[in-house]
């Protein structure tokens, strides 16, 4: 048989930080979880990764639907070389405080199951009353908050506690703007109607 081939240095100076909740007991928890670290992790790659990517030698990139890795970007020095295995955990351990750190206040909340393929390509590009993708991106950066329109169909607001309670209105009456369209509803006509 072949030896093994060796792990480059390169490789050695990375990995994988899974964000899901591995102690879920059921599968409604399971899929709660992972739905979680979906939109963290699309909140650090809108809000996060940019910053520290220009600020360190690091990379990032998302691993399946709840996972990340972190892997240094220039060659490690002759010293990181020589201490591999000390500098892989050094490495480790600081890249998972600080992911921890940005993810002190963040919180997740799970609007429902909104059709959100749907309800996406629903929403133009433009729209004259600020109710575009373009608005939604504009607010969400001015917010640092970020909507996620999940695979399963699931849209999430993830951001900051406060901003999600206090600031979120302008995102919430678009989203909701578009689901009622997409149901057949027309709100202002039904309104009109009640009265």
């Amino acid at each position: 048989s072949q030896p093994l081939a060796r792990p480059s240095v390169q490789d050695a100076l990375s990995f994988d930080c899974e964000l899901s909740d591995p102690e879920a007991a059921t599968e409604v928890a399971k899929a709660a979880a992972f739905r979680v670290a979906e939109g963290k992790i699309l909140w650090l790659e809108s809000f996060w990764f940019p910053s520290q990517e220009r600020k360190s030698d690091v990379q990032f990139s998302r691993v399946g639907r709840s996972g990340l890795r972190v892997q240094q970007t220039n060659p490690p020095s002759e010293q990181q070389v020589s201490a591999l295995v000390e500098a892989t955990a050094e490495f480790e351990a600081h890249w998972r405080k600080q992911i921890t750190s940005a993810l002190k206040k963040v919180e997740v909340e799970d609007l429902g199951n909104m059709d959100a393929a749907d309800l996406w390509s629903s929403i133009p590009t433009e729209d004259a009353a600020g109710r575009g993708k373009q608005d939604l991106q504009k607010i969400e950066k001015e917010l640092n908050v970020k909507v996620c329109f999940c695979d399963d169909s699931h849209i999430l607001l993830v951001g900051a506690k406060a901003k999600l309670q206090k600031k979120c209105f302008v995102i919430r009456n678009l989203l909701s703007h578009y689901h009622w369209r997409l149901s057949g509803k027309d709100v202002a006509f039904e309104s009109m109607v009640a009265r």
